[in-house]
């Protein structure tokens, strides 16, 4: 809780402070990502799935800006499960899909500057 209050102040006084306000961009993000998982016992196929969500730019000078982002992602995987007898023969097949959608809160801290008018470099965490 004390970590979501600092945050909400912080962000309400980046807000609120007029030098900045002029420095804050709001932007959409959307994608398409395939996620899989690999275990020995079973073969695993990826699934397509999206990226979407808002993210904030908070410029904090023309070298740093602090990026908070609000996603959601879907991810997910199918696999053909073989049932089998006592005997160790196969009986039935079952294609099973497993899709998991996540809401993801993201912070970046991001680090920018320029090498001469037309090359610039990002660095963030």
């Amino acid at each position: 809780m004390y970590r979501f209050s600092f945050a909400l102040l912080l962000v309400a006084n980046v807000l609120v402070s007029q030098r900045t306000l002029a420095q804050v961009r709001i932007g959409v993000k959307a994608g398409v990502n395939a996620s899989n998982i690999h275990l020995d016992a079973a073969t695993f196929d990826p699934l397509p799935g999206y990226q979407a969500g808002l993210m904030m730019d908070l410029g904090m000078g023309s070298h740093f800006s602090i990026r908070p982002a609000l996603l959601v992602n879907a991810r997910g995987f199918s696999t053909e499960v073989d049932i089998r007898n006592q005997a160790g023969q196969i009986q039935e097949s079952a294609r099973g899909i497993y899709r998991l959608i996540y809401a993801e809160k993201l912070v970046l801290l991001l680090f920018k500057g320029n090498f001469g008018k037309t090359l610039r470099w990002y660095g963030g965490r």
